[in-house]
């Protein structure tokens, strides 16, 4: 399956296939910008092992639907048992399991946009006698996902935090219709990744889940909570610019045009009389130079790679002897 371009940084994390699976198409509310958003959570036990019988579950709740409104919307269930060995009705494992998930996405109208994920999910499986003859299996897991349409190129940067102990994980990201990038963390971690994404349809999920056994070897509890971010920026997007010593004043750094990668910078009027030299670097590289009459209201194109993050940085060498300065940083385009 062909990858997209990915940008990483992660500690405990791996990337890899985004696994949201068990959501159902809900129609999304009239004016929503997201599509088969939905938020899902199940929990149940059974027996694995010997002749035991099991408590009845109670059935999971109907999927959720949620919106970018900015209105968090969230689904959960919990479950409470027993599993009783029936050669031994002293022996019986209580079992609980719960899970649920919170989504909160801010209206997108085609430009930057964020969605959050929230999740939690716990597992027990505690035998009374200290080696049970049945391993009473309980899980629980919650998930949301939705669909939205680019009309643009854009970088998504997806964070993933979480905090438990046991056999849990959360995980959460991106795909397309050919291409995927997630991040999956255990009970514990934190991590991010950058994804370029072309303008069309794609999907946002998270995902999380706990699971413990009641076997003597068994991880008889385990739980997570944590959450997963999905920022989606378009490309080519600017920082807000930096300035030291009234800088902006002389030179305003502009918009990438992302059919060249060029940045625009703008000299103004006021460097004309107050500015002796300016200089402009990408990423280090110096790319232009102006002295003497070439010092005036002009625009340059700084060349910059395509595809690369760019930080630009003007220094303007004032008559006073002050050299101030102006800076920002780009996404690729």
């Amino acid at each position: 399956m062909k990858r997209l371009l990915v940008r990483r940084g992660a500690v405990g994390l791996a990337l890899g296939a985004l696994a949201t699976t068990g959501l159902a198409n809900i129609p999304a509310p009239a004016g929503a910008a997201v599509a088969n958003a939905s938020v899902s959570a199940n929990s149940g036990f059974h027996n694995d092992m010997g002749t035991c019988t099991v408590s009845a579950n109670q059935p999971d709740p109907a999927d959720a639907p949620w919106s970018d409104n900015g209105a968090p919307v969230t689904l959960g269930t919990t479950e409470i048992g027993t599993v009783t060995n029936d050669g031994n009705p002293a022996d019986i494992t209580d079992v609980k399991s719960a899970a649920s998930a919170t989504v909160t996405a801010t209206p997108f109208t085609g430009g930057a946009t964020t969605v959050k994920f929230s999740g939690n999910a716990s597992a027990s499986s505690l035998p009374r006698l200290a080696a049970s003859g049945c391993d009473a299996h309980v899980s629980a897991d919650a998930g949301a996902g939705g669909q939205y349409i680019l009309t643009q190129p854009m970088w998504a940067t997806v964070t993933v935090t979480s905090s438990g102990s046991g056999g849990a994980s959360i995980s959460g990201g991106v795909s397309t219709d050919t291409s995927e990038a997630y991040l999956s963390s255990g009970s514990r971690g934190t991590g991010s990744l950058s994804v370029y994404l072309p303008a069309g349809k794609i999907w946002v999920g998270m995902s999380v889940g706990a699971d413990a056994h009641g076997a003597p070897d068994g991880v008889h509890s385990s739980s997570v909570s944590g959450s997963v971010t999905v920022d989606l920026t378009p490309a080519g997007s600017g920082s807000a610019v930096t300035s030291k010593s009234k800088g902006k004043r002389y030179v305003t750094l502009g918009a990438r045009d992302c059919a060249t990668g060029n940045i625009a910078a703008t000299v103004t009027k006021k460097a004309k009389k107050a500015a002796s030299q300016i200089t402009f670097t990408v990423n280090g590289a110096k790319v232009a130079k102006l002295k003497g009459k070439k010092i005036k209201k002009r625009t340059l194109a700084l060349p910059a790679a395509k595809a690369s993050d760019a930080t630009v940085v003007s220094k303007i060498k004032l008559k006073s002897g002050v050299t101030a300065e102006v800076s920002r940083d780009y996404l690729g385009c």
